[in-house]
């Protein structure tokens, strides 16, 4: 009889790192990040603040979710295909001005 196997164990979840609304906003301010693939706009994001994609993405989908980003995902005029843009609101603009 052959031991049960168990499945295989899930990675603890990443919590944002304290500052991390505020230094993706920064980081919206001063230009943003654009790229084809939205995968690749994280890891963009992520890497920019040295924090890992698991932390960056539900961060970022919820800074939408409050208004301070607009959405990532949109298909510029005359485009084929969408982008992922990281951008901030005039909320979330105004929010990274007064934060440092």
């Amino acid at each position: 009889m052959s031991e049960p196997t168990l499945p295989p164990t899930l990675p603890e979840p990443t919590l944002p790192a304290p500052g991390l609304r505020e230094a993706i906003l920064r980081l919206a301010l001063r230009g943003g990040i654009r790229e084809d693939e939205a995968i690749d706009g994280l890891r963009r994001v992520a890497t920019a603040l040295g924090q890992p994609v698991a932390a960056v993405e539900p961060e970022i989908a919820a800074m939408v979710r409050a208004g301070l980003l607009r959405d990532p995902i949109r298909i510029p005029e005359g485009a084929l295909k969408c982008h992922w843009h990281l951008e901030p609101t005039p909320a979330g603009a105004k929010l990274a001005a007064s934060s440092g």
